[in-house]
């Protein structure tokens, strides 16, 4: 209906129908947005889902990485203290117990042998006599080569002089020991050479006092140690440990 006020006609259909069509495109435009918000956050809860299912297969890995590395280490041991008891007895059959000492604690094997064992005197050149213990160790260890992590060979000499000064005659003669050692054991027993370390102390690493033969010729060694895999590498090269 149309009403005439003052010459004016006013259409009140016309203005409602323009109000209408406002809301409805507010109602539409805030449909959209609601639609856009779900859908994100869709796809973040399947992303949060996602990651949680790669957290726990993560979790899952770990754990069966670290019961397989605890198997191997325990089969390790087992081997190491089964070789450790074969090579103890034919010392003891050598007759050489008292100039082969044995070491077994956890993560290696140790052996220290006086010089007048393996060497002649203030020589790197090695006794025939040794060969058989040498050969004899280098074979049981091959037998378990999967579970040693490195194989160290160090050189020791005594101070005789009382002096500190630089000899260079001790520093060659414990690294050429040590060599002669590894080459016996790469070349007579086929031990793998990426797992040998050799090192040469000079006498800076003693066991016992210098101030008497009796201890500086405990002082003159050459000792090997096996360390199994498992062993941090800390616990490996240690030469303050004189166990």
């Amino acid at each position: 209906m149309l009403e005439e006020r003052n010459g004016f006609d006013f259409d009140d259909d016309e203005d409602d129908d323009g109000s209408d069509s406002w809301l409805a495109s507010y109602s539409d435009m805030m449909t959209d947005i609601l639609a856009i918000f779900v859908i994100l956050f869709s796809f973040a809860m399947m992303a949060v889902a996602q990651q949680n299912v790669n957290i726990r297969k993560e979790l899952q890995d770990e754990q069966e990485l670290s019961q397989t590395q605890s198997y191997e280490i325990q089969q390790a041991d087992e081997e190491f203290d089964r070789v450790f008891q074969l090579i103890k007895e034919k010392i003891e059959e050598s007759g050489h117990s008292d100039s082969i000492l044995l070491d077994r604690d956890e993560g290696y094997i140790k052996f220290r042998f006086k010089d007048n064992v393996l060497f002649y005197p203030d020589s790197p050149t090695m006794k025939e006599a040794s060969y058989d213990i040498l050969k004899y160790m280098g074979d049981l260890l091959l037998d378990i080569d999967k579970h040693i992590k490195s194989i160290e060979i160090s050189g020791h000499t005594a101070k005789v002089d009382g002096k500190e000064k630089i000899n260079v005659v001790a520093w060659e003669l414990s690294s050429d020991r040590a060599l002669s050692v590894l080459k016996f054991l790469v070349n007579q027993c086929d031990l793998p050479q990426n797992k040998m370390v050799i090192s040469g102390y000079s006498h800076y690493n003693p066991v016992a006092d210098n101030s008497n033969e009796k201890d500086r010729s405990l002082n003159r060694r050459v000792e090997i140690k096996i360390t199994r895999i498992g062993t941090s590498s800390d616990e490996i090269f240690d030469p303050s440990n004189n166990k």
